[in-house]
């Protein structure tokens, strides 16, 4: 935790001993957990998804320094009254393959041992139920369960008793929105379910791409994220202060080696460029599986600008 440096991870100043006792010193947050917030009212949508962007954006700079937290539920995300939104408490985060304390946390699991369930009860990806390795993908399904959370209202997955909190995460699909009263974008549903995904697999590929899918859903407003896609800078009349704003996809090299081997290099080649190019504060880049969605395709380099209504989509698919 120490080895990070980002404005949605608590930051850790400096740590030492003092006659046996082993401490840290922590920026101080005044505000309240996302429990708290969520035991005292219901979150505004508004709210929701700039909260949810703002944990999809922490997790994302962990997990490019190769942190996997494995414990995300509502307990270890503060919200201060700034508004900024932290994550906390990596306590069972793992780096590698280093030994991992045990956790006295009631409800939660964690062990060192091949086999070993490790997290949460309710807030587990289905990976860790069975005791598999979890990475940075079964962080994101965490996510999902509290983003279920803080759009419905209520948990995805936690149950009267732990085994029937682990069942569910294994076989059981949370009620829908509606269900639960609520009424959202669809693209906001789609985001979720995403994130939920039993099959590690099928959901985001990364903590980045899932942030970039929040942002447009934030940017777009009204629930229609394609208008925000299909121009790169701000009309005339546009009042949301975004001048000088520009979208970009970085399309994917081509292999044009004799064999298919190398088409490695060119992928890692487009990768390095959406990298870089990210961490322009002025630019919006399309996210790896977006751009993605283009390799192979023989369109028109004039032809782009008609697709570019599909990014948001092929990013879910």
């Amino acid at each position: 935790m120490a080895a990070l440096s980002h404005p949605n991870i608590l930051a850790i100043h400096d740590f030492g001993n003092d006659g046996g006792v082993v401490y840290a010193v922590m920026e101080l947050l005044e505000g309240a957990t996302l429990r708290d917030r969520l035991a005292q009212s219901t979150l505004a949508a508004s709210r929701t998804l700039e909260g949810a962007h703002q944990i999809a954006q922490g997790l994302a700079a962990a997990h490019e320094r190769g942190i996997v937290h494995r414990d995300l539920k509502p307990e270890n995300i503060f919200v201060t009254r700034d508004g900024v939104v932290k994550i906390l408490d990596f306590g069972l985060a793992r780096m590698e393959e280093e030994e991992l304390p045990k956790s006295a946390d009631e409800g939660t699991l964690a062990r060192t041992t091949p086999g070993t369930v490790l997290g949460t009860a309710g807030y587990l990806s289905p990976e860790q139920a069975r005791g598999a390795t979890a990475d940075h993908q079964s962080d994101i399904f965490s996510f999902g369960a509290v983003f279920y959370e803080m759009l419905a209202g209520q948990p995805a997955f936690a149950r009267r008793t732990l085994a029937d909190s682990i069942v569910a995460v294994l076989r059981e699909e949370p009620k829908s929105l509606v269900e639960c009263g609520k009424n959202v974008p669809p693209e906001v549903e789609d985001i979720l379910a995403h994130c939920l995904e039993k099959n590690r697999d099928e959901r985001f590929r990364s903590a980045g791409d899932l942030a970039f899918a929040l942002r447009l859903a934030i940017r777009s407003g009204s629930g229609a994220a394609t208008e925000v896609l299909s121009r790169s800078t701000p009309r005339p009349d546009d009042t949301t202060g975004r001048a000088g704003e520009t979208s970009l996809a970085v399309l994917p090299f081509r292999n044009i080696g004799p064999t298919a081997e190398t088409e490695y290099f060119t992928d890692g080649m487009t990768e390095e460029i959406i990298n870089s190019i990210s961490n322009i504060p002025t630019l919006h880049v399309a996210a790896r599986t977006s751009s993605f969605a283009f390799r192979g395709r023989e369109d028109d380099i004039r032809n782009a600008e008609s697709r570019r209504v599909e990014l948001l989509p092929s990013l879910l698919a």
